[in-house]
């Protein structure tokens, strides 16, 4: 019974694009879930449940969000783990099925030392842009592990709510 639901349920299915009254014709989904159902964000983890052993990198996921570590006290021994991790990493991706989306993908070195600070390391991730501060699940995180610019936007947040309220 429950697998006649998932099969109903992700296969023969077809999508296409509307634009005012024109549509385009429509292409059958060959893998993936459907967008937007309530369904989709437990499959789409059992999905990449084995992402975590496809390398060494550390891995946390919350939904479609992931974010890889990797810890090294040398930035020599770092850019070269991280870059043969790539490899295994786009490896599974490939063989999954997935692309990744390189304008929402950011690589940011963390570190207190002020001399490490001025290193920088090449990732052979491409278009893979380095950053000083990222934004992951609505939590703003310096490169040199400072809470500033979180409290500062907590902050602003929290004014702009009080203005509104009163």
């Amino acid at each position: 019974m429950t697998s006649d639901f998932f099969h109903s349920y992700l296969l023969n299915r077809c999508q296409f694009t509307k634009c005012g009254e024109t549509e385009s014709s429509r292409i059958n989904i060959t893998c993936g879930v459907p967008q937007g159902s309530i369904l989709a964000p437990l499959l789409f983890l059992l999905y990449i449940n084995d992402l975590p052993q496809a390398s060494a990198f550390q891995t946390v996921l919350f939904a479609d969000n992931t974010c890889l570590f990797y810890k090294s006290k040398c930035m020599s021994t770092l850019q070269a783990a991280v870059n043969g991790e790539i490899k295994h990493f786009d490896d599974w991706l490939v063989s999954n099925k997935l692309i990744l989306n390189c304008s929402k993908t950011k690589f940011m070195v963390l570190t207190r030392s002020h001399e490490l600070q001025k290193t920088t390391i090449n990732v052979v991730a491409g278009a893979v842009e380095e950053v000083n501060q990222v934004k992951y699940l609505g939590v703003l995180t310096d490169n040199q592990l400072k809470w500033q610019q979180q409290l500062d936007h907590v902050c602003k947040k929290t004014c702009m709510c009080f203005v509104r309220s009163t």
